[in-house]
């Protein structure tokens, strides 16, 4: 089996960033998150329009690895304080396997590390 990081252990971490939507505080988190050291970050309350993945837009602009992310379908009603995301450090991101939006509440991904498949959840219950 591959170690994940130090001493076989894999750094985590939630966040409820209460709004991803400006620019700036979503760099904030790229950079802490960059910084910290930390395999997976869930994040909650992103306040993000729509789903994706990142390398295939803009949304998590300087990230040092992999991001998912599901929101609030464009000009659907509700609370806008929901959204969720999943970032992962360049060595976790290249083990994902598999990964899906579910709704503006829960993201999840799978990785394969060694002969083990890991799973991580982001949620948002109120």
């Amino acid at each position: 089996m591959r170690r994940i990081g130090r001493d076989n252990t894999l750094k985590l971490g939630t966040y409820n960033e209460n709004g991803v939507n400006d620019m700036y505080k979503r760099r904030e988190v790229v950079e802490w998150f960059n910084e910290s050291g930390m395999e997976v970050l869930g994040v909650q309350e992103t306040h993000l329009v729509g789903e994706g993945v990142d390398g295939t837009e803009d949304e998590w602009e300087g990230l040092n690895g992999w991001a998912c992310w599901s929101g609030m379908k464009e000009g659907e009603r509700g609370r806008k304080r929901m959204g969720v995301a999943i970032l992962m450090s360049k060595r976790m991101g290249e083990r994902v396997i598999d990964y899906a939006s579910v709704n503006a509440r829960i993201c999840w991904v799978l990785c394969k590390v060694g002969v083990r498949k890991i799973g991580f959840i982001s949620a948002y219950a109120p």
